[in-house]
């Protein structure tokens, strides 16, 4: 045998081939994501690709964004009502339903994970395998900004600790603790409450 694997009559040795077999058997879990245009439909999924369910956080199957330059923009899109518009329905042939009617013209992107064996990797299009280092994020030198206008009832839809210390506070009955300050010309204090004076 040489120093490349092959064997004396020149075919690859039982050994390595057993290691190429091992890689192409290797299998890659890959977020991907389709344009859609309909609120219900099927994307067509990479041949000899599984797709799998509830492998975004709190068990979601599928996520909807717009598409902002050819790519999804981490932005969901919304009904006229200001509701965020998901996928309520996604199975592992791909077929999915939206959950309202999005303001945001279509195409959308609905992105989903897929996995697919190494010798299967060229069914896929890079084009639309969703690159997590490239996608929106807020940063310090990139801010929310960047992203579409949020209401408050949409904010408060994602927000996971709506109470405690350090959390954010929505009307909803909020409790004011130590004497807050205000710029108002005179305060008092009495039972808790704050009375101008």
């Amino acid at each position: 045998m040489d120093n490349f694997g092959f064997g004396a009559a020149g075919g690859i040795s039982p050994a390595d081939l057993a290691r190429i077999t091992t890689l192409e058997n290797n299998e890659y879990k890959i977020i991907y994501w389709a344009p859609i245009n309909s609120g219900a439909g099927t994307v067509t999924k990479p041949t000899n690709s599984t797709i799998l369910l509830s492998e975004f956080p709190a068990g979601v199957d599928a996520v909807l964004e717009t598409i902002v330059n050819g790519e999804p923009s981490g932005v969901s899109p919304v009904t006229a009502g200001g509701a965020i518009v998901t996928i309520s329905s996604f199975d592992t042939a791909g077929n999915y339903t939206l959950s309202g009617t999005p303001t945001t013209a279509y195409p959308l992107a609905l992105l989903y994970i897929i996995k697919i064996k190494a010798v299967d990797y060229v069914n896929v299009n890079l084009d639309y395998v969703f690159d997590e280092e490239v996608s929106n994020v807020a940063l310090i030198s990139n801010p929310l900004s960047q992203f579409a206008a949020t209401t408050s009832a949409q904010l408060l839809g994602v927000i996971s600790d709506k109470t405690g210390s350090g959390a954010l506070v929505f009307a909803d009955s909020p409790v004011l603790a130590g004497a807050p300050t205000t710029t108002l010309p005179a305060q008092t204090v009495i039972n808790g409450q704050i009375a101008s004076t």
